[in-house]
């Protein structure tokens, strides 16, 4: 019985120790990848807003709601300002992006999916992609909000 378990042993440890793949070299795998992934990165050409200074970013008057600033952004991520007046609304939409809105000052209506709820100062919302959503300010409101991926056509 012994002998047994010791040949299962030993052949346990030729196994490991004869496998191309040891944990050290999976690791070691992913190290490699990692630094070529960073390194692909920072060679690429900087694209987007990297520095986005307030009093010089220009609002850009809106359609059914007071004024839009886009803020810093890069190709996977946007920081968006919103101005709205009491009133004014983000029409029913949706997009391929996800979104998170914050609300840094005031209150609105806001619909997702069907679903209508009041949000205030210092609340917020996750918006999945493709989600139908809209808002309509009850009282004069900043909100930031953040797109995953950058919105393309807020720029273009």
């Amino acid at each position: 019985m012994q002998t047994q378990t010791l040949i299962i042993v030993i052949l346990i440890l030729v196994s490991v120790l004869t496998t191309p793949l040891s944990l050290k070299a999976l690791i070691d795998r992913e190290k490699v990848r990692s630094e070529e992934r960073k390194k692909e990165i920072m060679e690429k050409p900087s694209f987007g807003n990297k520095w986005a200074f307030h009093e010089e970013i220009p609002g850009e008057a809106m359609e059914t709601w007071a004024v839009r600033r886009i803020m810093a952004y890069g190709e996977n991520m946007m920081l968006v300002e919103n101005e709205f007046e009491p009133g004014d609304t983000a029409p029913e939409h949706t997009h391929h992006h996800a979104q998170i809105t914050y609300v840094i000052e005031g209150a609105l209506k806001f619909t997702l999916d069907g679903e209508t709820r009041a949000l205030r100062k210092g609340d917020s919302v996750y918006i999945r992609p493709f989600a139908v959503h809209s808002a309509e300010a009850v009282e004069k409101s900043l909100l930031i909000d953040m797109f995953s991926p950058m919105r393309e056509d807020f720029v273009e």
